[in-house]
């Protein structure tokens, strides 16, 4: 049990919740701020006096780095429920008694930290910031902004692979 708790806390359902949000929230950061740069809304916001950066990324990098973190905590919780439910409940394998202390051996509170918060906030924060990032360079019409949401995700999910191999690296 403790390999799998451990192996669903700190690398499996983060780095896929990244990965699958970098396809869906990149994409879609991408093309809603892209399309805002080709209908030359941001310019709009400009002579508002408003600084688009600050009004349109800054929140989807808050809510990136806010709530990635809380679907990976929600995440983690059904895939240990549904391992106790079927090695305990519907498979009869272990006791209830047994799967507990068997994620209690070895176990620290940091990697519980780390799986839950660091590593998704971390992701949060870049899906976030290079959908947007791509959308504000877009250019070129609606060709230009699916190649800004494909650049999106592809850089997001390089960079998901590449942060997780050095965090694991770093700090476990």
């Amino acid at each position: 049990m403790n390999v799998i708790y451990k192996s669903t806390i700190v690398e499996v359902c983060p780095i896929v919740l990244a990965l699958v949000l970098a396809g869906k929230l990149g994409a879609s950061l991408a093309a809603e701020i892209g399309s805002m740069k080709i209908s030359e809304q941001l310019e709009a916001l400009e002579t508002l006096s408003l600084d688009p950066v600050g009004f349109l990324v800054m929140p989807r990098v808050l809510a990136g780095l806010i709530m990635l973190p809380v679907i990976t905590i929600f995440a983690n919780f059904i895939a240990l429920f549904a391992v106790f439910f079927v090695a305990s409940v519907a498979g009869s394998w272990i006791s209830p008694a047994e799967f507990v202390l068997g994620l209690k051996v070895d176990y620290r509170a940091f990697e519980l930290y780390f799986g839950n918060i660091i590593k998704p906030g971390v992701f949060g924060f870049f899906i976030a910031l290079i959908g947007s990032y791509f959308g504000t360079r877009t250019h070129g019409g609606a060709l230009g902004v699916g190649k800004s949401s494909t650049n999106a995700v592809v850089v997001s999910a390089i960079l998901i692979v590449f942060f997780d191999y050095f965090f694991g690296k770093l700090l476990l």
